[in-house]
């Protein structure tokens, strides 16, 4: 509800340079954008299903991970857990929140038929819109739910179970150096998922490195707790 709710809120904006003109960016300065802008060609920029094709990679890697492991109780209990938390904390601040969109995808909300619904009442347009996106993630992109990222929650919690559980005494069925490379290709995806995010304006640098500390702490913390 909070991630669909923010597509009616996020606000639209003009940023303007020196001489009253309007600027070419039209979004928060970001370093990671700056980055990535000067680094990175402009068909990976433009990519806009980059950072879904990584995320649904990372799915079939966890469910590999699931169905092979013996402890798959122990460590779907903590993704469970640690993303419950997460995405109950996200909800929280998104909607405390909300920044200007920098998603070309949202941007073009403001003129094409895909934002629509921004037009429409909220209620009880809302919990339809909410649904869909429960049902069919993919369906469409919600704007305006920026902090923080709940794509980089979902990469690194599964980076995180696979460098916990994925050792080579975990499955001693396979050969240690096929663990080994599976599990440095985990964390390859993560790495490249994360450049994605920003580099598609997916996301602000900020919304990533804040998703990545509170995912690491949270996954840590389990212990504690459970």
């Amino acid at each position: 509800l909070s991630s669909s709710a923010t597509g009616w809120w996020t606000p639209r904006f003009q940023i303007l340079d020196l001489d009253g003109y309007m600027h070419p960016d039209q979004h928060l300065p970001d370093v990671g954008f700056a980055l990535t802008s000067r680094l990175l060609p402009v068909e990976l920029l433009q990519w806009e299903a980059g950072p879904q094709v990584i995320q649904g990679m990372m799915i079939y890697a966890v469910l590999f991970l699931i169905a092979v492991h013996p402890q798959r109780v122990s460590l779907v209990r903590r993704g469970m857990v640690v993303m419950s938390i997460l995405n109950l904390l996200r909800s929280i601040s998104i909607t405390l929140t909300c920044l200007p969109d920098p998603s070309p995808i949202c941007d073009r909300q403001w003129v094409g038929e895909t934002g629509v619904y921004k037009r429409m009442p909220m209620w009880p347009k809302l919990w339809w819109r909410a649904l869909t996106l429960l049902m069919a993630p993919n369906s469409h992109v919600t704007c305006g739910d920026l902090i923080y990222s709940g794509h980089m929650v979902f990469l690194v919690i599964v980076c995180k179970l696979f460098d916990r559980y994925w050792r080579p005494s975990s499955v001693p069925a396979l050969p240690g150096w096929v663990v080994d490379t599976m599990r440095w290709g985990v964390w390859a995806l993560t790495v490249i998922g994360t450049v994605m995010i920003v580099a598609t304006r997916l996301h602000y640098t900020i919304d990533v490195l804040l998703a990545s500390y509170l995912t690491h702490r949270v996954f840590e913390s389990y212990d504690t707790f459970w």
